[in-house]
């Protein structure tokens, strides 16, 4: 069983071709593109669910795209995948260790974050959240003391690159959220202490500084 997420990050948006790609997609993910009038919000949001699109068939052979369904805060699921009992050849399964808990959830798990320079994607067998920021510059002050804690605040300030230490800390907290499904209601100054404990997450940072990703699944005995 892959112990961590699938993930796909597609960086080069310039290239992405929107008309190309907008047939492609289901009525439901359409309309959420072109509710947008911002064509770069709309390549973003097409490029991300071409993105997951790819990545299913490409990795578990599954095609076309499964229906979605969205949670009572706004995270995506797929409603009409079976759980894992009725479904064991599923190939993150082949055999589920004794002990461990069956997911609630269908046994695919997705999340999708897009921000002005890439689009990310992670597929997992359990509760997933990703997401990617772009960094900007100069360092937002008023934003990082809102959602920072003071230890946190020291240590972004103390930083030889503040405003990449400040996204590297932002996009921790946002995919905790994303894999909690909670939204707005969870406190996001103190969410990375609170969860400390209870998530597993991964980091990266691109190669030429522009963009953080980081996601988060749930440790296995929780």
């Amino acid at each position: 069983m892959k112990r961590f997420p699938y993930i796909f990050i597609n960086q080069d948006l310039d290239k992405f071709n929107l008309e190309a790609v907008l047939p492609t997609l289901d009525a439901f993910r359409q309309k959420e593109v072109l509710r947008y009038r911002s064509r770069t919000l709309q390549v973003q949001t097409a490029a991300a669910w071409h993105l997951l699109q790819t990545a299913l068939e490409k990795t578990f052979g599954i095609a076309p795209m499964p229906r979605v369904a969205c949670e009572e805060h706004g995270k995506p699921f797929f409603p009409d995948f079976p759980t894992f009992p009725d479904f064991p050849d599923f190939p993150t399964f082949p055999d589920f260790p004794k002990g461990s808990k069956i997911p609630e959830r269908p046994t695919v798990h997705f999340n999708l974050s897009h921000c002005r320079d890439a689009v990310a994607c992670a597929i997992h067998y359990a509760p997933v959240g990703i997401d990617i920021e772009s960094v900007r510059r100069p360092l937002n002050m008023p934003l990082a003391r809102y959602v920072l804690t003071d230890s946190e605040l020291q240590q972004v300030t103390e930083a030889k690159d503040p405003p990449l230490e400040f996204i590297r800390y932002w996009t921790r907290k946002e995919s905790i959220v994303k894999l909690t499904g909670k939204g707005v209601s969870d406190d996001i100054k103190t969410i990375l202490e609170r969860y400390a404990h209870r998530v597993i997450m991964q980091q990266q940072v691109s190669s030429d500084g522009k963009w953080v990703c980081t996601v988060s699944t749930f440790k296995p005995d929780n």
